[in-house]
């Protein structure tokens, strides 16, 4: 079984192409609850979450990494959201410098 949690639009959109589970969420306390609720679904495969939801409870979605459901984030209707690459943030905590990557 897939799961979605995101905007009503992404949902909306996830509905009409098939699938059944569906948490419409806006706040950390509605995402928290959505993604709860189907990681305690025996039959649950994939949770698909939006970019913008993901980040509210990254540290729920991060203790389930290796197990199942399968999480996928996504991005919403605004687009993907800029995030900063792990080891640039570590070399620039380390160093001040941002590296520079060519490309």
């Amino acid at each position: 079984m897939i799961g979605i949690i995101g905007d009503k639009d992404t949902v909306t959109g996830f509905s009409l192409a098939g699938v059944k589970k569906k948490m419409i969420a806006e706040s950390r306390d509605e995402t928290k609850n959505a993604f709860e609720k189907f990681m305690h679904m025996p039959d649950m495969k994939i949770i698909i979450i939006t970019e913008k939801l993901a980040e509210n409870i990254r540290e729920e979605i991060d203790q389930h990494k290796e197990t199942w459901p399968v999480v996928v984030e996504i991005p919403d209707k605004k687009g993907k959201i800029k995030r900063t690459d792990p080891v640039e943030r570590l070399i620039k905590k380390v160093t001040g410098v941002v590296p520079e990557v060519k490309k």
